[in-house]
Protein backbone atom coordinates (compact mmCIF):
# COMPACT_ATOMS: atom_id res chain seq x y z
CA UNK A 1 0.00 0.00 0.00
CA UNK A 2 2.61 2.59 0.87
CA UNK A 3 4.68 1.92 -2.95
CA UNK A 4 0.97 2.38 -4.24
CA UNK A 5 0.53 6.27 -2.59
CA UNK A 6 4.26 6.86 -3.19
CA UNK A 7 3.80 6.29 -6.49
CA UNK A 8 0.29 8.32 -6.89
CA UNK A 9 2.51 11.42 -4.97
CA UNK A 10 5.20 11.09 -7.42
CA UNK A 11 2.72 11.15 -10.43
CA UNK A 12 0.92 14.50 -8.70
CA UNK A 13 4.11 16.23 -8.23
CA UNK A 14 5.49 15.45 -11.84
CA UNK A 15 2.07 16.51 -13.24
CA UNK A 16 2.44 20.01 -10.95
CA UNK A 17 5.66 20.10 -12.73
CA UNK A 18 4.47 19.32 -15.97
CA UNK A 19 1.76 22.14 -15.86
CA UNK A 20 4.80 24.58 -14.92
CA UNK A 21 7.21 24.27 -17.20
CA UNK A 22 4.06 24.43 -19.80
CA UNK A 23 3.01 27.83 -19.03
CA UNK A 24 5.84 30.27 -20.46
CA UNK A 25 4.93 33.71 -17.78
CA UNK A 26 5.44 31.01 -14.94
CA UNK A 27 8.76 30.31 -16.84
CA UNK A 28 9.37 33.51 -17.25
CA UNK A 29 8.47 34.69 -13.56
CA UNK A 30 11.14 32.13 -12.18
CA UNK A 31 13.34 33.24 -14.26
CA UNK A 32 13.12 36.78 -13.91
CA UNK A 33 12.85 37.08 -10.37
CA UNK A 34 16.27 36.61 -8.85
CA UNK A 35 18.03 38.16 -12.13
CA UNK A 36 15.92 41.39 -11.15
CA UNK A 37 16.59 41.17 -7.83
CA UNK A 38 20.61 41.13 -8.32
CA UNK A 39 19.86 44.37 -10.56
CA UNK A 40 18.16 46.37 -7.93
CA UNK A 41 20.67 45.36 -5.53
CA UNK A 42 23.14 46.79 -8.06
CA UNK A 43 21.53 49.66 -8.42
CA UNK A 44 20.55 50.18 -4.67
CA UNK A 45 17.07 50.98 -5.43
CA UNK A 46 13.98 49.16 -4.56
CA UNK A 47 11.45 47.44 -7.19
CA UNK A 48 8.90 44.18 -7.21
CA UNK A 49 12.16 41.05 -6.67
CA UNK A 50 13.90 43.37 -3.91
CA UNK A 51 16.75 40.84 -2.42
CA UNK A 52 18.04 41.46 1.03
CA UNK A 53 21.34 43.82 0.89
CA UNK A 54 24.59 41.35 0.23
CA UNK A 55 28.07 42.75 -0.25
CA UNK A 56 29.39 40.38 -3.53
CA UNK A 57 33.00 40.50 -2.63
CA UNK A 58 35.81 37.94 -2.74
CA UNK A 59 37.78 39.74 0.11
CA UNK A 60 40.10 41.68 -2.32
CA UNK A 61 37.63 44.55 -2.17
CA UNK A 62 36.04 43.82 -6.13
CA UNK A 63 32.32 43.65 -6.51
CA UNK A 64 31.74 40.08 -8.12
CA UNK A 65 28.63 39.35 -10.59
Amino acid sequence: MKGICELASVYKSCEKYRERLCDISWFMRELNEPIAGMANNEDKCTGRFQLPTTNYTNGTGMQLY
